[in-house]
């Protein structure tokens, strides 16, 4: 087994474990709301476990050991990107079916790598006819060279730290697939297809 197999069990048992907690905590401020707590310092507990739960989840997917016959529903997706979204960034999913998991682990590692090339937020949306398209539109788009380079040849850049390690695993995981990117980018545009 390689290290990147280890990365990803890792990541999986991590993302597995923080899940149950953050969904009890959900439920004991459920409950603490219907007792009658302070209505603003529920607010802010209940939506910080909210987009918590969800980046969580997120992350499970673009992190974790994903079996090959594994699919995910649309419903499960759309909902994880709702409560993902935030004023800076907005995600609109627009894929209409079951996709493997496999193929999501490159979608979500891809968005990742876009959400880095908007410092000042954009929206980004992503479908998937005859392959997937991951486009990002902002005021400014902010793409490094020495990230958007390498990944344009289906390559990991030089050097990787935590934020940029989606720039590693993304042509890892497309070679998996065989699939290749194709990366276009503007002054307010991005735009990342591979199949």
């Amino acid at each position: 087994m390689s290290n990147s197999n280890y990365a990803d069990l890792v990541a999986s048992r991590i993302c597995h474990d923080l899940i149950n907690p953050v969904g009890a905590i959900a439920n004991g401020v459920e409950l603490f709301e219907m007792t009658g707590g302070a209505e603003a310092e529920m607010e802010l507990i209940s939506e910080g476990i909210f987009h918590t739960s969800a980046r969580v989840r997120f992350f499970r997917i673009a992190f974790g050991v994903s079996d090959a016959e594994q699919t995910i529903s649309t419903t499960e997706v759309k909902s994880i990107f709702d409560d993902c979204s935030n004023e800076r960034v907005i995600i609109q999913w627009r894929v209409d079916q079951p996709m493997p998991r496999r193929e999501l682990r490159a979608a979500f590692l891809a968005i990742l790598c876009v959400e880095q090339a908007l410092p000042r937020g954009g929206d980004i949306v992503i479908s998937h006819d005859n392959g997937w398209q991951i486009i990002a539109n902002a005021d400014a788009i902010d793409a490094d060279p020495l990230l958007w380079e390498p990944l344009a040849e289906n390559e990991a850049p030089t050097h990787v730290s935590p934020t940029t390690v989606p720039f590693a695993l993304l042509p890892q995981t497309l070679k998996e697939l065989q699939f290749l990117p194709t990366v276009l980018i503007s002054n307010t545009r991005l735009s990342l297809y591979f199949d």
